[in-house]
C-alpha cells in the first residue's frame, strides 16, 4: 500500500519502507543527502463526541531501500530433492488408499484414483514433478472418498474403467 502512496514522490521505490532506526538496527544506513518520505501511520483510537470511533494518524519518516546503502539481497536458490518430496507426500497422507503402477492409463492422464478398490494408479516412467502433481490431485480425491459411492467430477477425466484396455486386470 505504501508504494502507491509514495509513487508520485519516489517512482523508483522498491520497498520495504522503514524508519531510520529500523534500518539502523539491521546495519543499514540512509544515503547522505536522501530525504525521508512521509507516510501516515495509524495511531491511537479515540471516541468522538457522537459516539463513533476515530483514529489518529501519525506522520512517520521512512526510507525506501533504494535510499540506503543496502545491497539488494538475492534469495538463495532452493533445490528440492524430488524423492524426498514424494516420500513426504505419500507418508503424510491421510487418505486410506493403495498406490500401484498403472501402465494402461491413457496418454493424457498421469494418475487416477479408482474408488472401487481405493487405489491410485500412477503411470510409470514419469519425472518427479509430474508424479508429484498427479499424485497430489489423486490423493485429494482419495481423501474425499468417504466410502459412500464417491463420484469424481466427470469433466476431470473423460474415460471409463469399463473400457477393456483400462479394466483393473489391465493394470499391474
Amino acid at each position: 500500500r505504501f508504494h502507491r502512496s509514495i509513487a508520485p514522490y519516489k517512482p523508483d521505490a522498491l520497498g520495504p519502507l522503514k524508519s531510520y532506526d529500523d534500518w539502523k538496527s539491521e546495519g543499514v544506513y540512509a544515503n547522505r543527502g536522501e530525504n525521508a518520505l512521509f507516510v501516515l501511520e495509524p495511531g491511537r483510537e479515540f471516541q468522538r463526541a457522537d459516539g463513533s470511533t476515530g483514529v489518529n494518524y501519525n506522520e512517520k519518516k521512512v526510507f525506501d531501500i533504494t535510499q540506503t546503502n543496502s545491497r539488494q539481497r538475492t534469495m538463495p536458490a532452493v533445490t528440492r530433492d524430488e524423492r524426498l518430496l514424494l516420500k513426504a507426500l505419500i507418508s503424510h497422507t491421510y487418505a486410506p488408499c493403495d498406490m500401484k503402477p498403472g501402465d494402461a492409463i491413457p496418454a493424457n492422464v498421469n494418475a487416477v484414483y479408482k474408488p472401487e478398490d481405493r487405489t491410485i494408479y500412477v503411470r510409470t516412467g514419469l519425472d518427479g514433478p509430474s508424479i508429484f502433481r498427479a499424485l497430489a490431485q489423486e490423493l485429494a480425491h482419495a481423501h474425499m472418498d468417504k466410502g459412500q459411492g464417491y463420484l469424481r467430477n466427470e469433466n476431470m477425466i473423460r474415460w471409463s474403467w469399463s473400457t477393456p484396455a483400462l479394466s483393473p486386470t489391465g493394470l499391474t
